[in-house]
């Protein structure tokens, strides 16, 4: 492709693809999206999904072409045991993992319920471990060291997450991580901005420095408290994190997580990174899992909203002109765009005020001049 910034589908800025950009960039050959929309995400205010709802939005995400679907945490409910074994049993390419923490019974909860792999989490900053979990750090260190031990030992794939891993000491954490890593198990790292107060400069070193000191997969989850999730993690991925933790339309506790349409999106069309994501059925699924939620997205949004941002007013010398913005393949018709979504609101909104303000201004010629007074 010899202009990637520039296609029939989008057109960004070339200012992207400079090679004095991507000089430093070290993307991981293979990134994937882990999706958390099922646990994470059901951690919005008000947000519950039924076991059936569970199971119908895995076979969304599997459609999808998501790589690792979250299924829920089966130590918790009856109902979410039981909506992830449904999940587990549907034979999906979608990897299947659960969420457990540091107890090693859980561990066996999740095996049980027949998930490929295991989310482990335990709070990294000593602020969560004695405030949140009332526990010593030397209690959250044995606990980490033995459920991820018994995750191995049960033949999981193990994700060693790190609750607020930002807001921890960066020598302290890389302490923590190599400890348990050294005398307990971990197949990979997650980092986790769990109250989304770092930067992706911050993000970027902190990930170069656990993957020289770990020599592991380094995963990424962040939250939008500054709007920075998305960035945050783009930014890690450039760092050579190779796993984005993401939700359907960013879904999520207070801000929300990181949007995985937004992550998909940027990194085929700023990056030239496809993924694997079908993004024509990226709109299908934001609806479906919304609808169900019962959860509508403001009309601004970037992506998945009811408004899009293809269009742009511009002045030029013979007055006001409609041009294309970033994604123009359909240039807002009603057929279906390559990103799934259909003509929107907004567009038709703009048509139709047009087509009246020229009918109004026609008729307003046509009119003797208003007397004063």
């Amino acid at each position: 492709m010899d202009q990637p910034w520039k296609t029939d589908k989008w057109y960004v800025s070339p200012f992207c693809f400079l090679p004095e950009v991507r000089k430093n960039y070290n993307f991981a050959p293979n990134i994937r999206i882990h999706d958390v929309t099922l646990r994470d995400g059901e951690q919005q205010t008000a947000v519950v999904f039924r076991r059936e709802e569970k199971v119908a939005i895995a076979r969304k995400l599997d459609a999808l072409g998501v790589h690792r679907i979250e299924a829920g945490m089966p130590a918790v409910s009856d109902q979410d045991k039981a909506a992830i074994q449904d999940i587990a049993a549907l034979g999906l390419t979608s990897e299947v993992f659960g969420f457990a923490r540091c107890i090693p019974d859980e561990i066996k909860v999740v095996k049980a319920a027949g998930c490929k792999g295991v989310v482990i989490e335990i709070p990294a900053s000593d602020h969560l471990i004695r405030n949140a979990y009332g526990w010593t750090v030397d209690r959250a260190m044995k606990s980490s060291i033995d459920a991820t031990l018994a995750a191995k030992e049960a033949g999981l794939y193990t994700v060693f997450f790190t609750i607020d891993a930002t807001r921890t000491e960066l020598n302290r954490f890389l302490e923590i991580v190599e400890q348990v890593a050294t005398e307990g198990h971990m197949d990979a790292l997650t980092i986790a901005d769990s109250m989304g107060g770092c930067t992706p400069d911050a993000v970027r070193h902190v990930v170069k420095k656990v993957i020289e000191r770990l020599k592991k997969p380094v995963e990424i989850h962040c939250h939008q408290d500054f709007g920075l999730g998305v960035a945050n993690t783009i930014s890690a991925l450039t760092a050579g994190a190779s796993v984005a933790q993401t939700t359907v339309t960013g879904l999520g506790e207070r801000a929300g997580n990181v949007p995985m349409e937004d992550v998909v999106m940027s990194l085929l069309c700023l990056y030239g990174i496809d993924v694997g994501i079908h993004t024509e059925k990226l709109c299908e699924t934001s609806r479906f899992v919304l609808d169900l939620a019962r959860v509508s997205v403001p009309r601004t949004g970037p992506l998945s909203a009811t408004s899009c941002t293809r269009w742009s007013r511009a002045s030029s010398p013979g007055g006001s002109v409609w041009r294309a913005g970033i994604i123009r393949s359909s240039s807002c018709p009603s057929r279906r765009s390559w990103s799934g979504r259909n003509r929107c609101r907004s567009c038709s909104g703009r048509t139709a005020a047009r087509r009246q303000s020229r009918s109004g201004a026609r008729s307003s010629a046509s009119r003797p001049p208003r007397r004063s007074g």
